[in-house]
C-alpha cells in the first residue's frame, strides 16, 4: 500500500515488536504474529532490535530495528459491521 502511493519506497513502522518477551513478536494490539515477511538473515536482534520496520533497504520485506529510531508509522483499523455498540 505504502509503495503504490510513493514510488520512492521509504521505510516505516509496521506495529510489530517483540518488546515483551525477546524472539515473541507480537502486533501493537497485542495479537501473535501468523505470517512473516523478514528479509534474509532477519530478524538478527543487532542492537537490541525489537520492533520491526517495512521496506528495509528498498524491498518489501522486513527489518528488526530499535524502537528509537525515527520512522513514519502505519496502522490498521478493523471495522465491526455486526458490533453492538452503545
Amino acid at each position: 500500500m505504502v509503495n503504490q502511493h510513493d514510488s520512492n519506497k521509504p521505510s516505516f513502522w509496521i506495529g510489530l515488536a517483540d518488546a515483551q518477551k525477546e524472539g515473541t513478536w507480537l502486533w501493537s494490539d497485542g495479537t501473535k504474529l501468523d505470517f512473516v515477511l523478514w528479509n534474509k538473515g532477519e530478524p538478527n536482534n543487532v542492537f537490541e532490535e525489537d520492533c520491526v520496520q517495512g521496506n528495509f533497504l528498498d524491498t518489501n520485506g522486513w527489518n528488526d530495528l530499535s524502537c528509537h529510531r525515527d520512522l513514519p508509522s502505519i496502522c490498521v483499523w478493523r471495522y465491526c459491521y455486526d458490533c453492538n455498540y452503545h
